[in-house]
């Protein structure tokens, strides 16, 4: 039977995003007033505040379902990690992607992607398509100027070099604006991430995360307590999952501990040959009953929709009590909307996290704030005999 319940916690990670805690508390709020008002469901959005080293948090009522809800929404911080690996130089970034997109084709790991998910794989080449493309079109460009028979060859020479290099310079500017720097900064990192050393930062991080979520549970003062990864939070997410399960063995016992994944990258990262430590992590996991949905979209580039977390470790997914959850972004907004949306890559890839036009199975905000568990509000109960 679904219980209503009167309490959460949410613990939050969000992706590979330098923006931090404040860009995130805004946009919940102002997403949750916008769905408040479509909705008719009251929903309240206290002031965020420091609550520990590395978390935000801040409170929410939500009057759903004629049950008040209040929810302790806490933002991990991460974002001092993310500007560590946050190459600024283009000449860093071409450099560490090449490197990047090399180990992942000699490793077999895009193969697989290319299987499952060819969206991703898409992504995953796009960087290197938009610049090599946009240096054939600048040399081509420079070359059909300096072939000007009107030009003394000095002067060609210098007009050819000056006009490709500044289509190019024009190209990288567009580059970022198109967030092709961000996507590479994000491949970058992950295919840095297997070989990191044991006790570097970001381990210490998650393991401080794992103990901060411990004690919330173990002081059992709210009804649910909601994991929730966004985009490559779902990578750390797993770290803290490893270090939460090893040292309380126990905290997935009963049903008030539960996962959401958005928009995962967990395969940019568990295919990699090295990453054996990170594919123990997700096998633990899954043995471990924790109750746990994903809601990866396929027409979101920037993740894996409708693919198990646990790609290529099989047993791992029979184990699981995972449920695959489709966001239907279509069914979010008109369809003039949606396809403004859909064109716009990071604006679809943060649409697990904001309001709709129209009322649909996926509701990040009933999802924190409503009266329903994750459990109940998505897993159908068993049919009876």
């Amino acid at each position: 039977m679904s219980r209503k319940i009167r309490k959460r916690k949410v613990f939050y990670l969000s992706g590979f995003d330098p923006r931090g805690g404040d860009f995130y508390y805004n946009l919940y709020r102002d997403e949750a007033l916008k769905q408040s008002g479509r909705a008719g469901v009251p929903i309240t959005v206290g002031a965020s505040g420091k609550t520990g080293e590395h978390c935000s948090q801040w409170n929410i009522v939500c009057a759903d379902d004629d049950t008040t809800v209040e929810t302790d929404y806490c933002f991990l911080h991460w974002e001092d990690i993310i500007k560590k690996h946050w190459f600024l130089k283009p000449r860093e970034l071409i450099a560490g992607f090449a490197q990047y997109f090399w180990r992942y084709m000699a490793s077999g790991a895009f193969l697989k992607i290319l299987k499952r998910a060819p969206l991703m794989a898409h992504t995953i080449i796009f960087p290197i398509e938009y610049l090599l493309l946009s240096l054939v079109i600048s040399v081509r460009a420079g070359a059909y100027i300096g072939e000007n028979p009107g030009f003394h060859a000095a002067t060609a020479g210098l007009l050819a070099v000056l006009a490709g290099t500044s289509l190019y310079a024009v190209a990288l500017l567009l580059g970022r604006r198109f967030k092709i720097f961000w996507l590479a900064r994000i491949f970058i990192y992950c295919g840095n991430y297997p070989s990191r050393p044991a006790g570097d930062d970001i381990d210490l991080r998650a393991a401080a995360f794992a103990e901060q979520i411990a004690r919330a549970v173990a002081d059992d003062l709210h009804d649910e307590y909601l994991i929730v990864g966004h985009s490559l939070g779902s990578i750390m997410l797993i770290d803290v999952l490893g270090h939460l399960l090893r040292k309380h063995p126990g905290i997935a016992a009963g049903d008030k501990l539960c996962v959401l994944t958005l928009g995962h990258c967990i395969p940019l990262v568990s295919l990699f040959p090295k990453a054996g430590k990170f594919r123990e992590d997700l096998r633990l996991a899954a043995s471990a009953g924790l109750r746990w949905v994903d809601a990866s979209s396929p027409v979101d580039a920037v993740c894996f929709g409708r693919v198990s977390p646990f790609l290529g470790i099989e047993a791992a997914e029979r184990k699981s009590h995972i449920t695959m959850l489709p966001p239907r972004f279509h069914r979010m907004f008109a369809r003039h909307e949606y396809i403004k949306i859909l064109l716009n890559m990071f604006r679809l890839h943060f649409q697990y996290l904001m309001a709709s036009d129209l009322d649909a199975e996926y509701d990040y905000f009933k999802i924190t704030a409503g009266a329903q568990r994750l459990h109940d509000r998505f897993v159908p109960p068993p049919r009876s005999a």
